[in-house]
């Protein structure tokens, strides 16, 4: 993606430049449409579309080109997470933000995940915003779990926070991924505190009736216990946490596992 020469507003005639100004125009329009028009006249892209094709462009540039881009797209990305016309364009949005991430590794990684914790933490948002803000944020702790470390309480809460019998299925089963992910990335993170309060939710979810549910809760059980076990294996042998080991039951997990199976 070469970079313009007529500074931020685009001074170049560029294709991958149109692109950038495509998404950007088509957040400012939420259009969920093939295409309308927008206040200037022209033709404007639907989301998923000019999402679709900046992921596209971003797989063809070197890491200086896309940290170009993320600078100017980083704001309409996250809205998009946050503020969802669709699943499909989210879910795009989310893929793109973790790719430039990747590619550039910027440090505002830690403020958004931080923005979208905000949003899947939202009792008040659309279940649609809440449940993509979760995904969102399982995709980053996915790719980036060493340098999220300081982020895993707070995704802990939040997840264990939505994923109550009364909750939104989406929001459910997303807020269970990210709790499933996030336990697994932990590397001893979580205490065992943490980890009984969101064991304690896991039990209590036994009957859920939603299939896709019920997998993502066996993978969270699963996750939990070998989020305790590496715990385990940092904290220093002492008699109380001896006894505090003993509020989480390997033993039960596992049949409960084998139940949501």
């Amino acid at each position: 993606m070469a970079r313009p020469g007529g500074g931020d507003d685009g001074g170049s005639d560029d294709a991958d430049d149109v692109v950038v100004r495509d998404v950007v125009r088509a957040v400012r329009g939420t259009s969920s449409a093939a295409t309308t028009t927008s206040d200037d006249g022209l033709e404007m892209m639907s989301r998923f579309d000019a999402l679709s094709a900046l992921s596209a462009a971003l797989d063809r540039d070197d890491a200086g080109d896309v940290n170009w881009v993320l600078k100017r797209i980083e704001d309409a990305l996250v809205e998009c997470v946050r503020a969802p016309d669709g699943a499909a364009s989210a879910a795009v949005a989310a893929r793109v933000l973790t790719r430039a991430y990747a590619k550039t590794r910027a440090s505002s990684v830690y403020s958004r995940a931080n923005e979208l914790m905000e949003t899947a933490g939202a009792a008040q948002a659309p279940a649609l915003a809440r449940a993509s803000a979760f995904d969102a944020l399982t995709r980053l702790m996915t790719a980036f779990g060493d340098r999220l470390h300081g982020c895993v309480h707070g995704f802990v809460s939040a997840a264990y926070a939505s994923a109550k019998p009364s909750d939104d299925v989406g929001v459910k089963r997303a807020a269970l991924k990210l709790l499933a992910t996030t336990c697994a990335r932990s590397s001893g993170a979580l205490d065992e505190r943490m980890i009984g309060v969101a064991f304690k939710v896991l039990v209590k979810l036994e009957g859920e009736r939603d299939v896709g549910a019920r997998a993502v809760r066996a993978e969270a059980l699963g996750a939990l216990a070998r989020a305790w076990s590496s715990a385990m294996a940092h904290s220093k042998a002492t008699d109380a946490k001896t006894k505090g080991a003993g509020t989480f039951d390997i033993a039960s997990v596992v049949q409960r596992i084998v139940k949501a199976l």
